[in-house]
């Protein structure tokens, strides 16, 4: 079979540019992996700079991130010889931040000292202003709060950059955390607010034997949890 000189050159043509936007994607690609690390640098700045209070009353602690929002987490990179974490060093400035803050408010301290074993519930809020590329109009009711940020970055890769932060500082183990709650909203700045409420233990409910007079209200609820004490499974409970 003969194909026509005219076609052969049009499949020539097709090759090449598949060939172009290939090599161009590929470049695009690395220009965007050059491009963290400037990103992250930009952030590492802007967070020893940046203005950070850390209240506290009774129980409670609360966060506020002046002008900046906290940076998403990212995934762990492999590099030649390990794998590493590319927000490692942004982390390491905002962790050297909290800890000075807490060293010289000796009451902030103290409080971390009491209850740093105990149970932990959070709540983050992350505020970010609205792309100078958006509509006035998009601006004008985002600023409201009528339309929610739904874009990237994801609410809980924010919770992760956070946690780790605070990890070993505000309490010894992420296990401790048995509540966490999260938002992202428009506003007219960049702004970061995360508060820790720490809980009682109540250990001593858990020690000794279990008295008539504990129970004698809830019997119901005492006898589901004999028969979980007893290793009863769930089809078996009724």
């Amino acid at each position: 079979m003969v194909i026509p000189l005219s076609l052969n050159k049009k499949i020539e043509s097709a090759i090449q540019l598949l060939i172009i936007k290939w090599l161009g994607s590929g470049c695009m690609a690395k220009k965007k992996k050059r491009q963290i690390p400037l990103i992250i640098q930009k952030k590492i700045d802007h967070i020893s700079k940046s203005n950070i209070e850390v209240t506290h009353k009774n129980n409670m602690i609360t966060i506020s991130l002046y002008d900046h929002e906290i940076h998403q987490y990212l995934r762990h990179r492999t590099g030649r010889f390990s794998v590493y974490d590319p927000l490692d060093k942004y982390k390491k400035e905002l962790e050297k931040r909290f800890k000075s803050i807490i060293y010289e408010d000796k009451k902030l301290s103290k409080l971390i000292e009491k209850y740093k074993g105990n149970p932990v519930s959070t709540k983050l809020a992350v505020f970010t202003k609205p792309n100078k590329s958006d509509s006035l109009k998009g601006i004008f009711y985002k600023l409201q709060g009528l339309i929610h940020k739904i874009k990237t970055p994801d609410i809980d890769n924010y919770q992760k950059t956070i946690f780790d932060v605070a990890n070993e500082i505000f309490w010894i183990d992420d296990a401790q955390i048995f509540e966490c709650t999260a938002r992202k909203e428009y506003s007219t700045s960049n702004f970061t607010v995360f508060f820790i409420r720490y809980e009682d233990t109540n250990d001593e409910l858990t020690t000794g034997r279990l008295k008539e007079d504990e129970y004698k209200d809830n019997i119901d609820l005492y006898n589901l949890a004999k028969d979980i004490k007893n290793g009863k499974e769930n089809d078996e409970i009724e």
